[in-house]
This record gives structure tokens, C-alpha cells and sequence, in this order.
């Protein structure tokens, strides 16, 4: 009987990236990444900070309006459940 072997995709894609060699001589290969005098936690620190960059350049690209009933600003005079409507 012979043994099934699955391989995941990605995984397989690695491996065989591997094989060829695409990633030898890559800049920095084999150096520290320089993280130890960040602390614990220094990833998530960099994954926000980046979430917050994004979040402001969002910001400034979308267009703001306050003109009444446009939707963009709801104002105290406003019932719930009437947002939306003509």
C-alpha cells in the first residue's frame, strides 16, 4: 500500500523557491534583525504604529462633507433607525 504524502501549497512554493535558490544573497542575509533593544511586544508596537500611518493617510484622502443630509454627519436631530432615508 502506498502512503499518501500532501504537501500545503505555500509550503511547497517555499521549498521549491528554496531549491532554486531565490533566496540566497538576499540583503542582510544571516545579520540580527536588530529587535533585542526594542523590548517584548517591539512587533505589535511596529504593526500599529503602521495601522495608525495608514489609518491618518485614509483620512486625509477621504473627502469630508457637512452638509446637512448628506450622510456624513448625523446630527442630535436625527431618531434612530431614520438614517438612510430620503
Amino acid at each position: 500500500m502506498s502512503e499518501l504524502h500532501w504537501e500545503d501549497p505555500v509550503e511547497r512554493q517555499i521549498r521549491e523557491a528554496m531549491e532554486r535558490g531565490e533566496f540566497d544573497n538576499l540583503p542582510g542575509a544571516g545579520k540580527p534583525l536588530h529587535t533585542a533593544d526594542q523590548g517584548p511586544g517591539w512587533w505589535i508596537r511596529r504593526y500599529l504604529d503602521r495601522l495608525r500611518k495608514l489609518d491618518a493617510e485614509l483620512d486625509a484622502e477621504r473627502p469630508v462633507s457637512l452638509a446637512p443630509g448628506d450622510g456624513a454627519v448625523v446630527g442630535d436631530d436625527v431618531e434612530p433607525g431614520d438614517a438612510g432615508r430620503n
